[in-house]
């Protein structure tokens, strides 16, 4: 598809880490809308972020597949987003619904982290092990370009341990989730050095983290004296849901502290409303994912 314009109805809070030949990949699924109707659409890699919920897009170069009758849409290395004004959408009768799981919430203090920074040319897509992101230039070692080391993609990921007198936990950190927090506390500076963002975390005195089936959709600083508490409040880890009867549940807890009934349940009253009822196919997304990682590796388009 060489270009459509959309306005997006419904952005999936947490993502995925796919594993293409020993490199992990973050995809996020999405919800659009244009004058013909909806459709899913799945974001890769540095384009996760790039929508809001409510914003109206031309998305350009997106690639079509079809599973089981369905079709959806995937994006490539070549896909161009662009924001432009509201599109004008007939008025649908349907209902636009979409379940999701509750989010977890977890306050306590970061004892060890791990974190890497890799970079990639956007030129040819090789990753740079050589690279030293405190010189001036760097020349890529598959295309041979010399460029100035800042206009290397970069890539970062991680793993923290959060804890506090009820326990421990180990959770991973995506790169949108690390950028994003980096961004919101002005940091970005600090990822010419890993070292210097695993300093940082644990410099924090409390950090609250966000997870919705055991993937981490927010990071950010926590108040000295937050404690845990069944609250709600509402989910965005993305831009901004759209919601018609009101929050998201999400359950606060101390590290630690499991649930009495193991993973939480969602109620029908409790779904975000936004649209038109879709039953989520694990099946469907792997093969989804299967499909993406082929396109990647082969280069199909």
């Amino acid at each position: 598809v060489s270009s459509l314009e959309v306005r997006v109805n419904y952005i999936k809070p947490a993502t995925e880490m796919v594993d293409v030949r020993g490199d992990c990949i973050e995809m996020q699924t999405c919800y659009v809308e244009d004058v013909s109707g909806w459709i899913k659409i799945q974001l890769w890699d540095t384009l996760i972020g790039k929508l809001v919920s409510g914003k109206s897009y031309c998305i350009r170069n997106v690639c079509t597949r079809q599973y089981a009758g369905c079709l959806f849409l995937t994006t490539s290395r070549t896909t161009e987003i662009e924001e432009f004004a509201n599109v004008s959408l007939p008025t649908r009768v349907e209902d636009f619904r979409v379940d999701e799981d509750p989010v977890t919430i977890i306050i306590g203090e970061i004892n060890a982290a791990e974190i890497t920074v890799s970079r990639r040319c956007r030129k040819c897509q090789a990753w740079q092990n050589d690279l030293n992101a405190k010189e001036q230039y760097h020349r890529c070692r598959r295309c041979g370009l010399l460029q100035k080391c800042q206009n290397y993609e970069c890539i970062t990921k991680g793993k923290v341990s959060i804890g506090n007198s009820f326990g421990e936990e180990d959770v991973t950190l995506s790169n949108s989730v690390l950028k994003r927090y980096l961004t919101d506390e002005k940091l970005l500076h600090l990822l010419s050095d890993s070292q210097d963002i695993e300093e940082h975390l644990l410099s924090m005195e409390k950090c609250k983290i966000k997870m919705q089936n055991n993937f981490v959709v927010c990071l950010e600083k926590a108040s000295t004296d937050a404690s845990a508490a069944f609250i709600q409040e509402e989910v965005p880890a993305v831009g901004s849901v759209q919601k018609e009867d009101g929050l998201v549940p999400v359950v606060t807890r101390q590290v630690g502290e499991e649930s009495t009934d193991g993973e939480p349940s969602i109620s029908e009253d409790q779904k975000v409303a936004v649209g038109i009822d879709v039953d989520e196919d694990p099946v469907d997304e792997e093969v989804a994912v299967a499909m993406r990682v082929e396109q990647e590796v082969t280069g199909i388009t």
